[in-house]
């Protein structure tokens, strides 16, 4: 019955940890300036936007 109670809470903590890595960026401007985010040398999107 141990073992059971291990393996569930085992299983519980990896759903929680994988679901946990989803990572978003939302870069925006107030004033409605267009621009081009680059991150690590990469350019996100190819025509300048505001959002």
């Amino acid at each position: 019955m141990k073992q059971l109670y291990s393996i569930l809470l085992g299983l519980f903590i990896s759903a929680t940890i994988a679901t946990a890595q989803n990572n978003s960026l939302i870069i925006y401007s107030n004033e409605g300036v267009q621009f081009t985010v680059i991150i690590n040398d990469v350019r996100q999107n190819m025509q300048p936007e505001t959002n």
